[in-house]
């Protein structure tokens, strides 16, 4: 909804910029303009993924350059079309320094209905912060940004520890997990299983969600859910807890 600030976060390769390319992907299906921020992959690798999901482009063919003549026609012909249709703009930071306020102009610029910024903690800090308070300036200006622009920011960040023993990600896995578990209205990490995706819903307005089975197809460029999973409400750590 408007005004959220929504984080998926992970480990390095799980899927978390995946995850944040579908929700955005999706949003612009429904005739939303998006802009999308990155600052950990480069702009061309981004285009390739949404051209993949946009024509169901077999998506490591697709990166080889080993579509065939057929598919190929028809990835070119979809994109002649998409002129034609909301704007997805994917952006980056080709000069270094983008902190909240470089977001805030391109937001300007472009007049999006939803932004996405993948790999935020990455972000330089306006308030010339350090470490904790580096992040906690990030998180509390991404707030102040989506309340601002009345509309919804989605970023990405990375988990910070192993699992180990727990039964899964938990809020208290998320680097710098206090800024984000407090600024966030929504939080969400993504676990890599066996042909598909984890997405732990950590925090929504009314307390913890459930957990959503994604499948994984990236001959098809599908990603449906395949199953809802409820955990035991007792099945919770005492280091989830944000102090104040």
């Amino acid at each position: 909804s408007d005004e959220e600030l929504i984080t998926i976060f992970g480990f390095a390769g799980s899927g978390k910029t995946w995850t944040l390319l579908y929700v955005l992907y999706h949003a612009w299906l429904s005739g939303k303009k998006v802009l999308m921020v990155t600052k950990e992959m480069p702009v061309q690798q981004l285009q390739r993924r949404f051209d993949a999901l946009n024509s169901s482009l077999p998506y490591q063919a697709f990166k080889m350059g080993q579509l065939g003549e057929q598919l190929e026609q028809s990835w070119r012909k979809d994109m002649e079309q998409l002129q034609d249709k909301p704007s997805f703009v994917i952006t980056s930071d080709d000069e270094g320094g983008l902190g909240v306020s470089g977001v805030r102009t391109k937001i300007e610029q472009h007049s999006p209905d939803i932004i996405g910024i993948d790999g935020v903690y990455l972000l330089e800090d306006d308030r010339r912060g350090e470490g904790w308070e580096r992040i906690r300036n990030i998180t509390q200006d991404l707030k102040r940004l989506a309340r601002d622009v009345l509309r919804p920011v989605v970023v990405t960040t990375q988990a910070s520890e192993e699992p180990g023993k727990r039964r899964g990600l938990r809020l208290s896995s998320t680097a710098f997990y206090k800024s984000f578990a407090q600024d966030s209205d929504v939080v969400i990490g993504v676990e890599p299983i066996p042909a598909n995706w984890k997405l732990r819903v950590l925090k929504v307005r009314e307390g913890v969600g459930p957990v959503i089975v994604i499948n994984r197809d990236f001959e098809k460029m599908k990603f449906d859910q395949c199953r809802v999973e409820h955990e035991d409400a007792n099945d919770s750590e005492d280091d989830d807890t944000i102090m104040y």
